[in-house]
């Protein structure tokens, strides 16, 4: 083939290669929640800013409601959770629906879970918090960058939904966490959903 069609065929290629449209990357909390590790990947499991040690493979005594756990004793025995039963589940006062993460601090100041980036970009961060307990207390969650609250808001009742939605410029090393804080330590059980589109 003459050199002159190669060059005209590479330029083509070159031009469909640079057409095509680059897929976002979805991180989706609930389906990367995992008992394997912690940090697990980009995520981490925090109860007043630590790391979470222990798991818990039936969480509250129900199968598949796998939970991070600071080893504590009531009033100090905080959860990050996942609900992967296919459906929703009853425990205690907390009815946590299918597909939803569950965050309970009792009395610690917060729990959370974080997601860290691994290189500089522009993230979309989307989902909800959800009062999962029937004798919901009112108490603060937030959705914070480096710490820093950029939603926040107040969950007070049962079954209250509150969805976020905010694009925030990341570097390598920066968080976005999803934290829920006490207020007391009884009836604080907060549902989350959160997923995070990398631009």
């Amino acid at each position: 083939m003459p050199v002159a069609k190669l060059l005209a065929l590479g330029a083509v290629f070159a031009l469909t290669l640079q057409a095509q449209p680059v897929m976002a990357q979805k991180m989706d909390a609930w389906k990367q929640f995992s008992l394997k590790q912690n940090p697990n990947g980009q995520w981490s499991y925090l109860a007043a800013g630590e790391l979470q040690t222990k798991t818990l493979k039936k969480c509250g005594n129900v199968k598949r409601l796998l939970c991070w756990w600071n080893g504590g004793q009531v009033p100090n025995s905080a959860v990050v959770g996942a609900n992967k039963s296919g459906s929703t589940v009853s425990f205690y006062t907390i009815v946590l629906p299918a597909k939803y993460l569950l965050l309970d601090p009792e009395n610690l100041s917060d729990v959370a879970v974080q997601w860290t980036a691994s290189s500089t970009g522009t993230v979309r961060v989307t989902g909800n918090f959800l009062g999962v307990d029937t004798n919901e207390q009112s108490h603060d969650v937030a959705v914070l960058h480096d710490g820093v609250a950029v939603k926040s808001f107040t969950i007070g009742q049962y079954q209250q939904q509150v969805p976020f939605a905010v694009t925030v410029d990341v570097a390598p090393g920066d968080t976005i966490s999803f934290a829920s804080y006490t207020n007391g330590y009884a009836y604080l059980s907060t549902g989350l959903q959160a997923e995070i589109t990398i631009k």
